[in-house]
Formats: structure tokens, sequence, C-alpha cells
């Protein structure tokens, strides 16, 4: 019968274990870069937090057919695929025009300022429905602009026209659309409707790029030791395994380790959850002075949830190759950094008991070999 560590490799006898608390822990924000995410946030949240869509179309040959035509309606059409805090009656979004050139390659939550989006509505109806998952939502866009979006393209002499900036115009809660990099039949689309020669006619365009910027109010308002979606909120623990460092000349061999789990409890009363994401983290190796951290390190784990019998929620996180760098000194220890594994796409919270409590802050176990 196998063995907890193994059957045939070593006799238990030769390990040891040890638990240590966290001496830190903090919160703290890292612009993101949302674009090509699976979701598109709209919305604002009593905290202060606020998101913002932008869309940009790219026209097509067939815009040729608008070359002389009477614009009749022009009209965004998206489909929900998110939703976040938000309650059963109506949710209004406005549209707004972009008013500088945005890339959702390099677009960050921090690039929005006050000259990126007009402030005058350029929506004869806005979005004002239900927003139920998988509900195609429209808005009618002033003819107008949709004009002056076309002859972007048909006339260089006319100015640019940069895209559509999706707004929540109330306390509702987080909506995501589905992005243009989704499944045909799910994508943003922009449908005008036209007459040219007495004939009317139709013409959908899906092609585009898009993105969101997570908004946090200054100043943020973390708790001690908290993750968020949306708006880059990370957080970083760190635990003092020097009592399992052994000086230079000792080290014939490392201290080997069998098992290293890192176990955070989650306060329940004030973490926020959609219910429709995957409910997982990811802790990486934490860089010394890095605000990117989480994507400088090929060294990470997956936070596996778990809840116990009395309802208590816990993430357990293997972190073998990270405390054996640490023991090893490859690495120095400067922590992990903790991120919600969807952070990109939905806007979940979720707050940790921090290092004060002696009961529920965050635990690291590791199991090694005294040889």
């Amino acid at each position: 019968k196998p063995k907890s560590l193994g059957n045939g490799l070593v006799t238990p006898s030769n390990f040891a274990e040890k638990t240590f608390t966290a001496v830190s822990d903090t919160s703290y924000n890292v612009p993101l870069m949302n674009g090509y995410s699976s979701s598109n946030l709209v919305g604002i949240l009593p905290t202060g937090e606020k998101f913002v869509t932008l869309l940009q179309f790219y026209p097509t040959g067939a815009t040729d057919s608008l070359n002389g035509a009477t614009i009749d309606t022009a009209e965004i059409r998206m489909i929900v695929n998110y939703r976040m805090l938000a309650p059963a009656q109506p949710i209004q979004f406005d549209v707004f025009e972009v008013l500088q050139p945005f890339s959702e390659g390099t677009f960050t939550s921090d690039s929005l300022t006050t000259t990126t989006i007009g402030t005058t509505s350029i929506a004869t109806k806005a979005f004002d429905d239900s927003m139920n998952y998988s509900q195609v939502v429209k808005a009618l866009i002033d003819t107008s602009v949709a004009r002056r979006w076309a002859d972007d393209y048909l006339d260089t002499s006319k100015p640019n026209f940069y895209g559509f900036a999706i707004k929540a115009l109330s306390t509702y809660g987080v909506i995501g659309f589905y992005p243009f990099n989704s499944l045909s039949a799910t994508i943003p689309t922009l449908v005008i409707k036209f007459t040219r020669n007495g004939r009317s006619d139709s013409l959908y365009f899906t092609s585009g790029q898009d993105t969101y910027a997570g908004i946090l109010p200054v100043p943020s308002p973390f708790a001690d030791f908290e993750v968020r979606g949306g708006t880059g909120v990370h957080s970083k623990i760190k635990f003092d395994v020097g009592s399992l460092i052994k000086p230079l000349a000792e080290r014939n061999p490392f201290p080997m380790v069998a098992n290293a789990t890192v176990t955070v409890t989650v306060d329940t009363t004030v973490s926020e959850y959609s219910g429709y994401s995957q409910d997982t983290l990811i802790a990486f190796l934490a860089l010394p002075d890095s605000t990117d951290d989480y994507s400088n390190t090929s060294l990470f784990a997956y936070g596996l949830k778990k809840i116990d019998s009395l309802g208590q929620r816990t993430y357990e996180f293997t972190i073998n190759a990270i405390a054996q760098s640490w023991l090893n000194n490859i690495n120095k220890n400067e922590g992990l950094t903790i991120r919600w594994g969807a952070e990109n796409s939905t806007r979940e919270k979720v707050v940790f008991f921090s290092m004060s409590d002696a009961v529920k802050g965050p635990k690291l176990k590791i199991i090694y070999s005294e040889n």
C-alpha cells in the first residue's frame, strides 16, 4: 500500500514537519491590461469601483455602401456573459465617444483619463435592460455619430473616430459582455440601416478591438489582505523559513521539500462572489520591488478551494518548487503574490483573515527531509 510520502523511497521517520505563520501580508493595486479578456466589464459598485468598456468597430469593404447614403438607424448589440451584484430591475448604461486612440494590446486600467472619453451621450436610447445572462442588449446610436464613424473610413480628410465607450449611469453592480475574440454568434455588433437611391438595406459590422478599464477610488479601500478581479488588487504574504535554511558549510545535502502547503482562510462576511466565474486563486513567487510580479515568474501554484462542515472556506496552495527554491537560496524569500485567477474578466473580491488572527491567519506547512 502506498505511503503518504511514497512507497519504497524513504521511510517517514526521515522526515520532519514544521508550520509557519505569516510575518507580513499586504494588498496593493497593479494596472491591468484587459484587452483580449473573455469579458468586457461595465458598471459601478457601492465601494466606488467603476468599469468602462471601450469598443472600436472596424469598417469593411461593405462600408462603401454608405457613401452618399442616408443612415436611418445605428445600433450597438452586445451579449451578457457575466453579472456581479446586479439587481433584477432594469440596468441603465450610456454610450459616449472615445476621444483618443487606444489599443487593446497596450491599454491598461490606469490609461483612462478625463480626456479619453467625451461627456455628452451619443445614444438616442441607451442600454436599459434586465441584463440577464445570455441576453442581447441594444443601444441606438445617434445617426450623425454613425455618419462620422463611416466617414472616417470613406473620407480621410474627415476627423478620426476612435470608438465607443460604454459607461454605467447608476450604482447597479457590474455586467460583462462577450468581446470580439469570442464566438461569432456572441461578439459585439454594429448594425447600420440605411437608404440609398431609394432602396433600404442593412450592414452588420462584427470585427474590431475592445478592452475595459477597472477604476479604483483614491485612496483605494483595501482590506489588510484581499484580492479583486478587474481592478488588479493583489496581495503579498511572507513566511520566515530561515530556520530551515542551513549555513553553506552544512548544506550537504539541502533540506528536501516533500510537501509545502499554504492555507489562507476567507472572511466570507465581506468577500463577494458572482457565481459566473471559477473561484480560483493563483500564488506566484514574489519578486523584489516588482509591481508586475505575477507575470515575471514561472513558479506558481493554483489555490484549491475547500469548505469545511461549518461552511468555512479556505484555499490551499501546494508550493513545493517555490519553497525548495527558498531553502536552496535560488530565489530570495520575498514571499508569495496572490491574485484572482480570472482577474481580467471578472470582478470577484476575496478578503482573507490576516496574520493578526492567530487561528485563521495564513499558514505554511512544510514536510521536509532532515538528511
